[in-house]
């Protein structure tokens, strides 16, 4: 168990070096550098669930959120912006900015104003889970 958690403090650190050291919006770069071939956990702040997330870099995700199967496809826009597309159709495009060194994801209303959505809490190079896309 703690050899895990230092793994995953360890690949954490790795990746956010790749990270701006400013606060802010991150890039579509930024993004794609951050999610891709990682599983990542998180927990949403408004449902009070956490999730279990793998980003395969073929564009699709799979994982755990709230003990269910979660899966779908992801991708990141030019706008900044990472887009969720759920198996059951529905899309979600976010901002992920780092704020105080945590990483969070944002709804914008229409009338522009952020709402936090998740705190993402590890990050993990690969899949350790072994989580599968199932149709």
């Amino acid at each position: 168990m703690k050899k895990n958690l230092l793994i995953t403090i360890i690949t954490l650190l790795g990746l956010l070096a790749f990270l701006p050291a400013y606060s802010g919006q991150l890039n579509a770069e930024d993004i794609k550098t951050l999610f891709s071939g990682v599983t990542i956990e998180s927990t949403h702040l408004k449902k009070d669930f956490e999730s279990s997330v793998y980003y395969d870099p073929n564009g699709q995700f799979y994982g755990l959120r709230d003990d269910s199967i979660f899966q779908g496809k992801w991708s990141v826009k030019d706008d900044n912006t990472i887009c969720i597309t759920h198996i059951n159709g529905k899309v979600f495009c976010l901002m992920i900015e780092k704020e105080d060194g945590i990483i969070y994801k944002y709804k914008i209303k229409d009338n522009g104003k952020k709402i936090r959505i998740y705190e993402y809490k590890s990050f993990t190079k690969g899949n350790p889970n072994n989580y599968k896309y199932t149709n």
